[in-house]
């Protein structure tokens, strides 16, 4: 076999490898031990602020309202939510476990107006349901990381 022919050969099989061994768009000067980061799981979800029944709550975010309900969606961050960064942030910091959620620390009044937040929708491929009661709407932010701050 000339030197061309094998030449050749060898070139095809050395440009196979390659294409076999490099994923696509990476190069060969890629370190190796640098992986992407986590891929952040999307979050749909639907946030209520629910009153026990006979409750009257009244409070500067309530706007005489009975039933408090907001959207938050992760990755990207949006939704209805005034603070959907930082409710985001705060479930990220929990992989979406709502109960896991710490208590902030924050003046409530004594007062009590029972309200249950409840949260339902999805975090990355996994359900949501949870459901907590609390004394009032204000332990309900301070009690879930500002999360239901609204």
């Amino acid at each position: 076999m000339p030197t061309t022919a094998i030449r050749r050969v060898l070139a095809t099989l050395a440009v196979a490898a390659c294409a076999a061994v490099l994923p696509l768009g990476a190069s060969a000067s890629a370190d190796p031990g640098i992986s992407p980061g986590p891929v952040e799981p999307k979050a749909d979800l639907v946030l209520t602020i629910v009153p026990d029944p006979g409750t009257v709550i009244i409070d500067e975010n309530s706007h005489g309202e009975r039933v408090t309900q907001v959207t938050l969606t992760c990755g990207p961050d949006g939704g209805t939510h005034p603070d959907p960064r930082g409710a985001c942030d705060s479930l990220r910091a929990v992989d979406g476990h709502f109960a896991r959620l710490p208590s902030v620390p924050g003046p409530c009044p004594a007062v009590w107006a029972p309200v249950t937040a409840v949260a339902t929708g999805t975090w990355g491929e996994r359900t949501v349901s949870y459901a907590e009661r609390f004394g009032n709407a204000c332990e309900a932010d301070v009690g879930t990381d500002g999360v239901f701050s609204f």
